[in-house]
């Protein structure tokens, strides 16, 4: 069940990601098109829109990674004192 949460979350984050990267080309038509008329490669322009969606997701990376060790450390730590009840399901 765990497995398909994931698929669908990662799913959800993809289709924002694709929505925004649209929006960002619909708002720099013009540039974009100035650009190929004086010009830039095709590489050149995915580059120049594919680098903000990477400095996005590298600055939401660095964010959220130590959050996450820091949770993940919380939990274990409080599985093994014994403080949570886990339980191992097997199918």
């Amino acid at each position: 069940m765990f497995f398909y949460f994931a698929l669908l979350t990662i799913f959800i984050s993809c289709m924002g990601l694709s929505a925004l990267a649209a929006y960002s080309t619909l708002q720099r038509q013009k540039e974009i098109g100035v650009r190929k008329v004086l010009g830039a490669s095709v590489m050149g322009i995915v580059k120049l829109i594919s680098t903000d969606f990477i400095k996005l997701v590298m600055l939401s990376c660095t964010i959220v990674t130590p959050i996450a060790w820091w949770t993940m450390d919380r939990s274990f730590k409080a599985i093994l004192q014994g403080k949570i009840e886990h339980r191992l399901f097997l199918q």
